[in-house]
Parts: structure tokens; sequence; C-alpha cells
């Protein structure tokens, strides 16, 4: 699949896309586009000012589309070694969408990926097209 059908947003320092991995609806990482940093905190004060204003907008849409619990935040940079931040909605409860039932089974333990259960294209596109619906 190609990453840019599943941008959500275009910003000066940052782009957002949804992540292939749906396990906790919603999940989606900012990809940084500015240099081969790999770590947050070397990023100019300007990069961090977009990505909170981005990451705020982002969480307001992923509450009005999926009302999560809370939020988990992770900059690991364990596969890819370029600077990336991922937001990864947390649920108590299943979500029913688009015919699938979403079930973070891991909700109030670290977050556990179930490579079992795999979106589709088509189902992608609308949960990325929802939270962009959602965006102020």
């Amino acid at each position: 699949m190609e990453f840019d059908k599943l941008k959500i947003l275009d910003g000066n320092f940052w782009d957002v896309f949804l992540h292939q991995d749906q396990t906790a609806l919603g999940r989606l990482y900012f990809w940084y586009k500015k240099g081969e940093t790999n770590d947050l905190l070397d990023a100019p004060k300007e990069a961090l000012t977009e990505f909170y204003d981005l990451a705020g907008r982002i969480k307001s849409a992923l509450a009005a589309a999926f009302q999560p619990d809370l939020y988990n935040y992770l900059s690991l940079n364990n596969v890819t070694s370029h600077l990336h931040v991922h937001l990864i909605p947390r649920y108590s409860k299943e979500i029913e969408l688009f015919g699938l039932v979403f079930d973070d089974n891991s909700f109030g333990k670290d977050y556990q990926r179930n490579s079992d259960f795999v979106v589709n294209e088509e189902i992608l596109i609308k949960i990325k097209e929802k939270i962009k619906d959602n965006l102020k």
C-alpha cells in the first residue's frame, strides 16, 4: 500500500498518517519531515510546537470520531531509525465500526499488537476519512 493513501495531515515539519495496525482503532503516527534525527528532543522548537498543535487537533478528532478512553504516545525508533511518534488511542470496550470489531484486549496494560487482526485497505481509508471529517 502507498503510505500517502493513509495521510491525514500535512504540516511544515510533520506528516500524520494512519497506521496500518488498527488493533487500537485510530492508531496513527507523526513522521518528521526535516533532517535525519531520530530523537524528539533534537527537533527544533518550531517543530515541537507544530507537533503539539497537530497532536491536539488529532486528539480532538479521535475523541469526536471514536471516544477513546486514553492515549499512548510512543517514540521508540526500534524498527525505523527516523524521528516519528505514534499516537495510540486506547479503549476499555470493543468498538464496532465498518463491519469489524476493534478490541483493545490489552487495555490497562502495555500496548500489544494483535498480528491476527488485519484491516484491509478499503477500511483503512474509511477510518482515515472519519478522522479527517472530525478535524477542526
